[in-house]
């Protein structure tokens, strides 16, 4: 009979271990028997997210201070829309 994990749920430390264990030494869904591929493209999308958000913040963070430091005078809708796509670049 499986028991479910949840708040009150209460296990044996033997149970903790194959409830959050893999089905067998070939189990696909275990990362050690992913391909190079796959294990390759995992790796990326989290290093590419990392790298992503460290630039958005080093574009971002100096033009935030300036924008911070004193109001500036009221634009055009015409000038808004240039300084925010000059800003996003």
């Amino acid at each position: 009979m499986e028991k479910s994990i949840g708040a009150d749920a209460t296990l044996t430390p033997e149970e903790a271990v194959t409830a959050l264990d893999w089905t067998g030494p070939n189990d696909p869904e275990n990362p050690e028997n992913w391909s190079a591929g796959k294990k390759a493209f995992h790796i990326a999308y989290v290093g590419l997210q990392c790298f992503v958000v460290c630039v958005g913040l080093h574009v971002y963070l100096p033009t935030a201070a300036n924008n911070l430091a004193a109001p500036s005078p009221p634009r055009s809708t015409h000038q808004r829309y240039q300084a925010l796509l000059i800003n996003s670049m």
